[in-house]
């Protein structure tokens, strides 16, 4: 009883340490005071943010702002009185142009509904005139080869009003490119451009679409959507790995979408994988509400991790657990580097004070000055979980 009373003991004060020492780990002289919903990386190293903040080191950046690499603000870019809504997507053009889409009627104050591009210095670009109606939500973004773009969400047409399907693609000026007829009819949360031009599209269902729009017949998913798609993924091979609601929150589908029975997500990952990214090494990145979860608990706090390319739980990579009000990370960008950009909800990262948005190491650790730190999820008393920051 005392062996198991200094174990409990040991690994109370390490969840304490873990969230309470206060300590920078991206650079950021103070925070970023809102929420982080989109991220960036451009070629020269600096990172776009976008989502419904409305201050970033004490100045004030409305919904999009610039950091520098070393994550300081990036005060040569001015988007004036920024976005009035939000910023759920952000995409680089091969120019330096910066298309930015989400839930907004204006940007620096001129109209604009929910897509917008700017100029590398955060001025409106006049020249993109995108034709959309009010009330619309555009979640998902993609920026093809040829330029055109492609948008799915919520969208209504100006010209009578009426709901149009979730998704359309317009051309490099903005306006709808009528050559794309979507057969989707319902609200888009995610999508993939395949390399042949197809597109996947994950919302209520799953599909996949021909260039053109149409429905691509060659591709099945069967039932294995039930509870809606979040977040999609391509591998190299052509597998495509979807981050469902709930039940096992990612799962694995061949290039015909039947479900791969060699993917095998562990039975203590948990659900809603907000954000999926595939490495070099095959191994997978995710975000999610809850990343370990337990027989007699119901989860911890959201969390990063990442799976082997089988699916199961990888053991090196320390879990970055996400602790504030409402706190989940929305997004992970690996620097050429392996370095991670991570954005969302939340005040700290395991003991770090970085606000909205940070910078790991490749293997989930921290760079707090002179150590690192590494958070690791152990099996304590009744099988419960704790975290042990080393």
């Amino acid at each position: 009883m005392i062996i198991i009373s200094r174990i409990k003991s040991l690994i109370h004060s390490s969840i304490l340490f873990c969230a309470f020492l206060s300590t920078h780990a991206f650079g950021l002289a103070d925070e970023i005071k809102g929420q982080v919903y989109s991220i960036a990386l451009q070629a020269d190293s600096k990172v776009l943010v976008g989502g419904t903040f409305y201050e970033v080191n004490d100045v004030s950046r409305m919904g999009i702002a610039r950091l520098n690499a070393d994550g300081t603000l990036d005060t040569t870019f001015n988007p004036g009185d920024g976005v009035n809504g939000i910023v759920l997507e952000i995409a680089l053009q091969a120019d330096g142009k910066i298309l930015i889409g989400g839930g907004f009627d204006e940007v620096n104050g001129i109209s604009r509904h929910d897509i917008a591009r700017l100029n590398a210095d955060g001025s409106l670009d006049s020249t993109f005139s995108p034709v959309a109606g009010e009330n619309n939500w555009f979640k998902s973004l993609i920026l093809q080869p040829d330029d055109k773009i492609l948008l799915g969400g919520r969208w209504r047409d100006p010209a009578d009003g009426l709901s149009k399907p979730r998704l359309l693609r317009l051309n490099s000026d903005g306006s709808v490119d009528s050559t794309f007829n979507s057969i989707v009819s319902y609200s888009t949360d995610a999508l993939a451009l395949q390399p042949d031009g197809k597109v996947i599209v994950g919302g209520f269902d799953l599909v996949r679409l021909n260039a053109d729009g149409s429905l691509d017949s060659t591709f099945d998913s069967g039932d294995v959507i039930d509870s809606g798609v979040w977040s999609l993924a391509l591998q190299p091979d052509g597998k495509i790995l979807v981050g469902r609601s709930y039940s096992d929150q990612i799962i694995r589908l061949n290039a015909n979408g039947s479900v791969d029975p060699t993917f095998v997500l562990g039975d203590r990952v948990g659900e809603r994988a907000n954000a999926i990214v595939v490495l070099s090494s095959g191994k997978i990145l995710f975000s999610a509400i809850r990343v370990i979860k337990d027989n007699d608990d119901d989860g911890l706090t959201p969390a990063l991790a990442r799976l082997n390319a089988d699916g199961s739980l990888d053991p090196t990579f320390g879990i970055v657990y996400a602790t504030g009000n409402a706190s989940t990370i929305y997004e992970i960008v690996k620097q050429p580097n392996d370095k991670l950009l991570v954005g969302g909800v939340f005040n700290r990262l395991n003991r770090a004070f970085t606000p909205g948005v940070a910078r790991l190491n490749a293997n989930g650790t921290l760079p707090l000055g002179d150590s690192d730190e590494l958070c690791l999820p152990i099996k304590a008393l009744k099988g419960n979980i704790a975290v042990v920051c080393l």
